[in-house]
């Protein structure tokens, strides 16, 4: 991918000069609707992209790749913070999932405990009379 310059132009007036982030590219033209919903999702959206099935350049592959020319790696403090809420969310999802599973054991323990102690009781009638 050739931002700006093309490789065999010397001249600089095309040069992109700026920070990217989350830059994708479609197959398709975007509507003003789907850019909107983007936008509106933020740059931290967790939401999965609705247009996936037509997304050929992706961010995360893009970053993968090796650069030439002027190309200097910013983490931007949004990006970091990015990468932390998701992290977080993350966690907080696996640990949602424990909790959950924690407190299924805890009723069947809790099921158990109540049978038990009907089947104390039924012993302890019988025993009495």
């Amino acid at each position: 991918v050739v931002l700006g310059n093309h490789a065999s132009q010397l001249e600089t007036r095309f040069a992109f000069g700026g920070e990217m982030f989350q830059l994708n590219a479609y197959a398709k033209e975007l509507t003003a609707e789907e850019i909107r919903r983007m936008a509106d999702d933020g740059m931290c959206s967790l939401k999965e992209d609705e247009n996936e099935d037509v997304r050929v350049l992706k961010w995360e592959d893009m970053l993968k790749k090796s650069r030439t020319g002027t190309v200097t790696d910013i983490y931007p403090s949004h990006g970091i913070e990015c990468v932390k809420i998701k992290t977080l969310i993350t966690r907080l999802g696996a640990t949602e999932r424990k909790l959950n599973e924690a407190e299924e054991q805890l009723l069947a323990t809790q099921q158990s405990l109540e049978r038990t102690l009907e089947e104390n009781e039924e012993i302890e009638q019988t025993l009495n009379q």
